[in-house]
Order: structure tokens, then C-alpha cells, then sequence
């Protein structure tokens, strides 16, 4: 009666030791993508010349951004205000949002106590309607999934005191930086590879010929920001190899500006005189480490896009997995998960084991 009471007490314990094992080291459930989904808005902001009157704002104000502009997004229906402050490209963004009505408002001086706002889904290019409130502000209603972007716009009132209106004393090149899918061959950059904006990638200005100008790293969207320019320069992008392919172009005012990559396609030369503001779009095409190497781009500015660029709103990336790095941890766990099966099943079969060996 001891005996078969000792054995039945290991065949528990054993079954029981290998349950908490497996239970251990299981993989973590993961939250479903409903549970993930929150809305986000990505606010423009640019100055119009005092006593505009026109209505082609891209044309006539967008290149006048607003930096350092305080942004405050309140809940209509309670709940804590979040501000945010515009970067060097007059952007800012509110992110994680739960669905629902928000106020959204701006601190501006006086002479700027008119605006216009225009808010769009860039997913499929869909108006989204709003209200003006009386905090000078907007109110609008965002659903769980949506990811809007409204263009905000003040013309400047001539109230008496001096024109806020910033007029640049020196040239200044802005860079988009996106990156296409991994082994792409074709030409269309802007179809295909602009709304992969990319943060965190480095650029570096240096005058030809001579010493560095500076450096820029991405912002959140994309941006990366040179000034004080009159000169000829060379722009050299901070890449891994395996993203080494490139294509660009650079425009001003909508018009394609003449710039060169040199021989293998890792810089390119621009110039930029006192008077420009230029901008160029930068596309890297990464290589497909698991196969065939892609076309390498052309050495000369792809056409200019049918849309301006600034128009639609990114979404954020970094540099994708071209097949250097190795199977995410998640496969080690549900191998370990494996072995604790294999464990659990070796200590019930020596347990049966121990109790079917006959008595001495």
C-alpha cells in the first residue's frame, strides 16, 4: 500500500513540476490588432503673408512653416489636455488616441488671429469634417483606426506691429527621406515608396571641395533640415550597405532643380544660392540579401510627382529587414515550449515506469 502510494505521489509531483514549467515558458498570449488600434493626428503648420487673400494655400503659404507653434488637443468629453510643439519642418503629432470628439487649438500671436485648417485621411484621400469651437480652435471626431492630418494655416492681420512674416536671408535645402520595399526594380517612387517616411537617418552637408557644413538626422516624418546656405555642396547620406542603391529629386517651387549623384550613387551635388529654398525627396532601394541584387537607380532626378509631395501624410518607418538579421525570439520560445512537452511527457512515462517494476 506504500508503494503504490509513493508511486502515485511522484506521478503528481512529476506531472505537476512539468505543468509550471510549460506554463513558464509558453508564449505570452498577444494583444489582438483591435486592441492595438488608436487614432492619430499629424498637424501642419505654415504662416500666410499678412492680408492674404487668395485661396491656393499650398501655393502661397506652405512654405512658410510654423516652428515652435504650441498645439493643445483636449477630449470634448473630459479628460486631460496633451500639448506639442511644432519641429523645424512645422510639424507636430498626437498619437494613441482613443476614439472620440477632440478640441483641437493653437497659441499664436495677435497679428496671426486668422486661420484656415484642412484636415484629410491620406489613407484614401477622404475630406474629414470639422467645426470651428469657441476656443479658436476645431472640434473633430476621429474613429478608432483613423490617421488624419489637417494643413493649419494663419494670415497674418496687419495690426501695427511689425510683419511677423519670415522672409529667408539665406538659401536652405530640406530632405524627405523614404525607403522602397526590399528588391524593388521599378521608377515610380512616389506610387510606390513615399509614404514609407524614415526617422533617424543621418545626412551630412559638406561644402565641395571643402569642410562639413553639418549634419541633419530624420525626424519623426521623414525631415531633415540644412540652412544658411549660398553655395555648392554635397550631400552624403548615413546607410547601411545593404541599402546602398539610391534615386532622388529636388525641386523649388514645384520645379525640378538640376543636381548630380556621383558614380556609385552614394552622394550627390547641388547648388543652393541665398534666394532658394529647395527640397529633395531621397529614396533608398534596399538590396535583397536573399537573392538577386535590384537595378541600381538612375544617376539623374526620377520625374517630378503629378501631387506635391508635403500633401500627404507619412507614416513612420525604419530601415526594414532585408534578411541579415536573424528569426525574432519569439521562434527560441515556442522551441523551449517543445522541450517542456518533451520534458513533461519523459517524466510520466518514467514514472509509470518506477511503478510497474515488480516487488523484490
Amino acid at each position: 500500500m506504500r508503494t503504490r502510494t509513493g508511486h502515485a505521489a511522484r506521478l503528481v509531483l512529476g506531472i505537476t513540476v512539468a505543468l509550471a514549467l510549460m506554463a513558464w515558458i509558453a508564449p505570452a498570449p498577444r494583444a489582438s490588432a483591435g486592441e492595438e488600434a488608436r487614432a492619430s493626428i499629424t498637424i501642419y503648420k505654415a504662416f500666410c503673408p499678412v492680408g492674404y487673400e487668395g485661396d491656393d494655400y499650398f501655393k502661397d503659404c506652405y512654405k512658410n512653416e510654423g516652428v515652435g507653434i504650441t498645439f493643445e488637443l483636449t477630449p470634448v468629453a473630459g479628460g486631460e489636455a496633451e500639448s506639442k510643439i511644432t519641429d523645424a519642418n512645422g510639424f507636430t503629432f498626437f498619437d494613441n488616441l482613443p476614439a472620440g470628439t477632440y478640441a483641437l487649438s493653437e497659441t499664436i500671436p495677435g497679428d496671426f488671429n486668422e486661420f484656415v485648417v484642412r484636415c484629410t485621411r491620406p489613407s484614401d484621400g477622404a475630406n474629414i469634417p470639422f467645426t470651428r469651437n469657441d476656443t479658436d480652435g476645431i472640434d473633430l471626431t476621429l474613429a478608432v483606426t483613423d490617421d488624419i492630418r489637417c494643413d493649419w494655416y494663419n494670415i497674418g492681420v496687419d495690426q501695427g506691429a511689425p510683419t511677423p512674416t519670415v522672409v529667408p536671408e539665406s538659401g536652405s535645402l530640406t530632405i524627405y527621406k523614404s525607403t522602397c520595399p526590399v528588391g524593388y526594380e521599378d521608377e515610380d517612387y512616389f506610387a510606390d515608396c513615399y509614404e514609407n517616411a524614415t526617422a533617424n537617418v543621418t545626412f551630412t552637408l559638406s561644402v565641395e571641395g571643402g569642410g562639413t557644413v553639418g549634419t541633419s538626422k530624420t525626424d519623426a516624418n521623414g525631415f531633415a533640415f540644412f540652412e544658411n546656405l549660398d553655395g555648392a555642396y554635397v550631400v552624403e547620406e548615413d546607410v547601411p550597405g545593404e541599402f546602398a542603391a539610391a534615386a532622388a529629386y529636388c525641386t523649388e517651387d514645384g520645379d525640378p532643380v538640376e543636381f548630380g549623384f556621383d558614380g556609385d550613387n552614394s552622394r550627390f551635388r547641388i547648388d543652393v544660392d541665398a534666394t532658394q529654398d529647395i527640397r529633395c525627396d531621397y529614396y533608398n532601394i534596399p538590396f535583397n540579401l536573399r537573392g538577386e541584387t535590384p537595378t541600381v537607380a538612375p544617376t539623374v532626378a526620377p520625374p517630378a510627382p503629378t501631387t506635391a509631395p508635403s500633401a500627404t501624410t507619412v507614416p513612420v518607418v525604419t530601415l526594414p529587414n532585408t534578411g541579415a538579421n536573424p528569426a525574432s525570439a519569439g521562434d527560441d520560445r515556442g522551441a523551449l515550449w517543445l522541450a517542456g512537452m518533451l520534458v513533461c511527457a519523459a517524466g510520466v512515462l518514467g514514472t509509470v515506469a518506477l511503478r510497474r517494476r515488480p516487488a523484490r
